[in-house]
């Protein structure tokens, strides 16, 4: 290893340092949260759902040791218990954002996956399972949003695709991977792809994902023919990964891939017009003799400044932003053991882009004294980024055992703890 290499990882350390300087921070920022979540605040309550898996899967990945304690009296585990049975709805079979005495919303697929999601990740799912979630019936709602040959609002090309809701034509990549996941938290330890009654719904799933395919951009769209993006491009990897169609990315698309989410790496929309600047030092001035215009200085310094923040952008000629760190980070984590396990290589598991910058705009993003992540540089922190932040950032680290943060699973989105724990298909090769 050569002196460069010993600097980068000495810096990595450093930053690193600063996570778990910050930790005890991020778990009150989510305990906060979940307060106001479960405290039934008026200004949440549009989004109570959302704001509980947020503020439950950043704990988890902090390590708030009352996620994965064996107990069941918890307070939290107790009242988040509580809150998801009000928000299930008997009839229908799946979840909405509210409890049903306050409003009728009707349940949908991407509310499921949270509470399916947040059951889970405190280990109750099966204890709900059996008092008062029927099974069969979430499963039927789900599939009840797949869209089919005889639905006549949809052309040929969103055939497999899910709706938000068999009654709102809302419709894209987002919720195949929310629909798949909830079959998923249902069907553990089983795979999908190991329950026969699934493979028409999962062969389906896979060849929509592939319709939102754009091999020009060597990303994924929210529907066919939309933009690419790296929200989409990271639901379209995972749903491969889910419905066991991993397989079906050749190396020609992998490599478009990874092209597209190092790509994202990103000083922001001028990022094209700063590329010259990479070779300024400070030394340049002093090797030049001739008056420099007093613009120019300034210029160079903005430009200097920029190089450090560096973050994942969703598209390009965007700004960067934090939660990208996850949704790209997780993408080119599955694409890499992907690789790896194609060319046989245990060993080669780092991304392909320089952690360093990543880790620095996070940490420049982070509120140290209230704890949170905002989703850039001098605005206020919030729960979605600062769950997506951090995951992101621990995407980017190399974990030692020691460590009590919880290193997440690229799929799943919780710690590689509770897909252990709550024996969920690994999918992936544990880190």
């Amino acid at each position: 290893m050569n002196s460069n290499e010993d600097d980068n990882d000495d810096k990595e350390e450093e930053e690193i340092l600063h996570l778990l300087r910050d930790r005890q921070a991020h778990l009150r920022y989510f305990e906060t949260i979940m307060h106001i979540a479960l405290n039934n605040i008026q200004e949440s309550h549009t989004q109570r759902l959302l704001l509980l898996y947020f503020a439950l899967v950043g704990s988890d990945m902090m390590g708030a040791e009352w996620i994965t304690s064996s107990s069941d009296s918890n307070r939290y585990k107790n009242e988040l218990y509580n809150e998801l049975h009000l928000c299930y709805d008997v009839q229908i079979g799946g979840f909405q954002s509210e409890p049903l005495p306050l409003y009728v919303t009707g349940p949908t697929v991407a509310m499921t996956h949270c509470a399916l999601h947040i059951l889970n990740t405190c280990c109750m799912l099966p204890k709900a399972t059996l008092e008062w979630i029927e099974r069969e019936k979430v499963i039927s709602f789900i599939l009840s949003c797949q869209i089919n040959s005889n639905n006549s609002l949809y052309g040929s090309s969103f055939i497999g695709a899910f709706q938000s809701s068999p009654i709102i034509s809302e419709v894209d990549i987002r919720f195949t991977y929310s629909a798949l996941m909830s079959l998923t938290l249902l069907c553990a330890p089983l795979p999908l792809s190991a329950i026969p009654s699934f493979l028409h719904v999962l062969d389906n799933a896979v060849a929509f994902v592939w319709r939102c395919w754009n091999p020009h951009e060597g990303g994924f769209g929210a529907v066919p023919g939309a933009e690419s993006h790296g929200g989409m491009t990271f639901c379209a990897v995972a749903s491969l990964v889910l419905c066991n169609a991993i397989s079906s990315l050749t190396r020609s698309h992998r490599h478009l891939l990874l092209r597209y989410c190092t790509a994202r790496v990103s000083r922001g929309p001028n990022d094209h017009n700063d590329t010259n600047s990479n070779n300024y030092s400070d030394d340049d001035d002093n090797n030049n003799y001739r008056s420099v215009d007093v613009q120019e200085k300034k210029n160079k310094k903005e430009r200097k400044r920029r190089k450090t923040i560096i973050g994942y952008q969703g598209r390009p000629q965007k700004d960067s932003d934090t939660c990208y760190t996850h949704w790209v980070g997780s993408t080119l984590q599955i694409l890499c053991d992907n690789e790896n396990e194609c060319d046989g290589n245990s060993e080669n598991d780092k991304l392909l882009i320089d952690p360093l910058p990543i880790m620095r705009f996070i940490n420049s993003c982070t509120d140290h004294k209230k704890g949170g992540v905002s989703k850039c540089i001098g605005i206020k922190v919030d729960a979605v980024h600062s769950c997506l932040g951090l995951s992101g950032l621990l995407q980017h680290i190399s974990f030692k055992p020691m460590l009590p943060v919880r290193p997440p699973h690229p799929v799943y989105g919780c710690s590689w703890e509770i897909v252990e724990k709550t024996k969920l298909p690994q999918l992936l090769k544990p880190r």
